[in-house]
């Protein structure tokens, strides 16, 4: 399989396996062509159906944490996160949201707003926001680039609980320590193709 851009090859004889209960990684050290990557992975799983709440991607198989941490700026942290629990699609509850907030230790962030938190703590809301849809597969994009050691941690230990649980999680990354802390299948990008490592 290759894929294309205006009729430039981006990638070619990809080489890839994104296999169901496990958590693949892709190492990414040019940005260039990442979101063409993510879309055709959406879109080859036949999803055709979307929620989109602003910059996110959910559908009630399938969630998507993009690296730009977007959350709507006008509603408290809290607010942020309701959005997701409150709607039809998803039968997460409101005590599984404010345990993930303790898990993280930012429970007390609740009432704050976006630009009132640093860029770390976006991070983590986006990541729970991504984790209250309870999909069965994940893509998760440099979901740690922010984060310090100790919520690091807290996220691939919640990340091996949702493989134990048997959910598909695809992380791009170049955070090589989380990468080697998470990945059952790793890969990376070698002179326009995507190979194991």
């Amino acid at each position: 399989t290759s894929m294309k851009y205006w009729n430039n090859t981006i990638l070619e004889n990809i080489n890839m396996y994104i296999f169901d209960g496990k958590i693949s990684v892709l190492e990414w050290v040019n940005w260039a062509w990442k979101s063409t990557l993510i879309n055709s992975l959406i879109w080859k799983r036949g999803i055709s159906s979307w929620k989109i709440i602003y910059g996110e991607w959910f559908y009630w198989v399938f969630s998507y944490m993009s690296q730009d941490n977007y959350l709507f700026e006008h509603l408290t942290c809290y607010q942020n996160l309701e959005i997701i629990f409150s709607s039809p699609e998803n039968t997460s509850s409101m005590n599984l949201c404010n345990d993930f907030l303790s898990k993280f230790n930012i429970i007390q962030l609740k009432d704050k707003y976006p630009h009132e938190i640093s860029i770390g703590q976006r991070q983590i809301l986006c990541f729970i926001r991504c984790l209250l849809v309870d999909s069965e597969y994940f893509i998760l994009d440099e979901p740690t680039s922010a984060l310090d050691e100790e919520n690091r941690n807290m996220m691939t230990d919640i990340l091996k609980k949702l493989k134990s649980k048997w959910k598909t999680i695809f992380i791009i990354s170049h955070d090589y320590e989380f990468i080697n802390s998470v990945a059952d299948k790793n890969y990376i990008i070698k002179n326009k193709t995507i190979i194991k490592k």
